[in-house]
């Protein structure tokens, strides 16, 4: 499958798991820290500068934001975890959106890899394993 890396956009900025897309396409997750570089990652892979939004800052992706890839398949950038500078009702709100995203989603059937970015310079953090625990419970 020919994948025309220009032919991006993004789609939606999802902030609620009844707004996740139902359109049918496979699905790529991008999960990690906050501001272990999900959002710089996505402009990369997808040869742009400035498609996701980056910060200097930890925490500043507060949805989950799906770009199609041509037509042929949805990048989700998950917000990060672990990052504490953030009221708990916030935070408790990026976490049921996250969860939702693995266990409410429309298209978790044709969730076909999830990337799960740890920061080589310190290591797994307990929340990376807590991560990687629940991935593999879920099967992923």
């Amino acid at each position: 499958m020919a994948v025309n890396f220009q032919n991006v956009n993004l789609l939606l900025s999802a902030g609620d798991s009844r707004q996740f897309p139902k359109n049918g396409l496979p699905q790529i997750a991008l999960s990690g820290r906050s501001n272990v570089g999900k959002s710089t990652l996505v402009n990369m892979l997808l040869g742009r500068k400035s498609l996701a939004r980056v910060s200097g800052e930890p925490g500043k992706t507060v949805t989950i934001n799906f770009y199609n890839v041509d037509g042929k398949f949805l990048l989700a950038d998950l917000p990060g975890y672990g990052y504490a500078r953030r009221p708990a009702a916030e935070l408790e709100k990026l976490r049921t959106l996250t969860d939702a995203y693995f266990t409410a989603n429309p298209g978790l059937d044709r969730l076909k890899l999830v990337l799960q970015l740890i920061d080589l310079k310190t290591g797994p953090s307990d929340d990376d394993w807590l991560m990687l625990d629940f991935l593999r419970q879920k099967g992923l």
